[in-house]
């Protein structure tokens, strides 16, 4: 499977609109792409976070184990 990380070129936003419960970033964003039909793997997604290229209403993400909210900007 081909694994397409977000260019930084072209950012993804993400508007958390609805309350997802209590849930991991690193399984949120997996969730999401494959979803949008774009396969990257949790393992990649914790290497973007590991380089501190996501960021949650504007701060980095420091830990896949992070929790996503409502309302929050991803």
């Amino acid at each position: 499977m081909m694994e397409n990380p977000p260019n930084k070129n072209h950012p993804e936003i993400i508007n958390v609109t609805v309350n997802i419960g209590n849930i991991r970033i690193d399984k949120f964003l997996g969730n999401y792409f494959s979803k949008k039909q774009k396969y990257i793997s949790r393992n990649i997604i914790q290497k973007m976070i590991a380089e501190q290229k996501i960021s949650v209403n504007g701060e980095p993400v420091k830990k896949p184990g992070t929790k996503v909210f409502e309302n929050d900007v991803i």
